[in-house]
């Protein structure tokens, strides 16, 4: 079976699926989950990405379809290996913008899911001027000079 990445407007739309989800997160908090697997003591382990503490580990608790939970971490079912990379292809993502959504201190390090809401909003809203800009000017022919 063959994975294909998300279209910019189905990553979009999932990002602002997301941002619904995170409406209503009600223990949003980017410190609140830790792994404590390498620790003697519990809550003295780092902050890990992909915890229900961070946007992603709230699609995938939302989505079991197509997305697990094991340990603490995420996993998509297709694609069970690096969850930063399953999140390119589910939102059509690149790797910075992974990091500045889903990263240990993603969606401007939103402290609540409205925060977190927000900044994916506002992340959408760019990326389609940016889109806009680019396919205007990809269609306005400058004149040659000779």
């Amino acid at each position: 079976m063959t994975i294909q990445k998300a279209s910019l407007a189905l990553g979009n739309r999932r990002l602002l699926q997301l941002a619904k989800i995170l409406d209503k997160a009600e223990q949003y908090n980017q410190t609140y989950y830790y792994d404590t697997r390498e620790h003697e003591t519990p809550g003295e382990g780092k902050h890990t990405c992909n915890t229900p503490a961070c946007a992603l580990g709230w699609w995938a608790a939302t989505h079991p379809k197509t997305w697990t939970m094991q340990y603490g971490k995420v996993y998509w079912r297709l694609y069970p290996g690096n969850a930063y990379v399953a999140a390119e292809l589910e939102f059509c993502l690149s790797h910075n913008e992974i990091e500045s959504i889903f990263g240990g201190s993603g969606c401007r390090n939103a402290q609540s899911g409205p925060d977190a809401a927000a900044y994916i909003r506002e992340f959408v809203r760019n990326r389609k001027l940016a889109q806009r800009r680019a396919l205007r000017a990809a269609t306005h022919k400058q004149p040659v000079c000779r």
